[in-house]
């Protein structure tokens, strides 16, 4: 039996209110051990494909080092390997 944990993650600093990237965790539910994690922050490029971009330009939202806090994450697909 396993417990999956995954969500969104930002930085403390209450300035840069931006998500910073995301996390993922199994934990066994009964030896409360977590059997695999994963933190992967943002990069510029995937930054620019959430935000958007158009015509070659960057929004608004890419020249930030994080994506506003309008994201929502809709479907996680969980795989064997974490």
């Amino acid at each position: 039996n396993e417990l999956i944990c995954a969500g969104l993650y930002r930085d403390l600093d209450p300035k840069h209110n931006y998500i910073k990237g995301m996390f993922y965790l199994t934990i066994d539910t009964k030896t409360r051990e977590v059997k695999s994690k994963s933190i992967k922050e943002f990069t510029p490029a995937l930054i620019d494909v959430i935000s958007g971009t158009t015509n070659g330009k960057k929004s608004f939202l890419s020249k930030q080092t994080g994506v506003g806090s309008h994201f929502v994450i809709r479907d996680i697909i969980s795989k064997p390997d974490g």
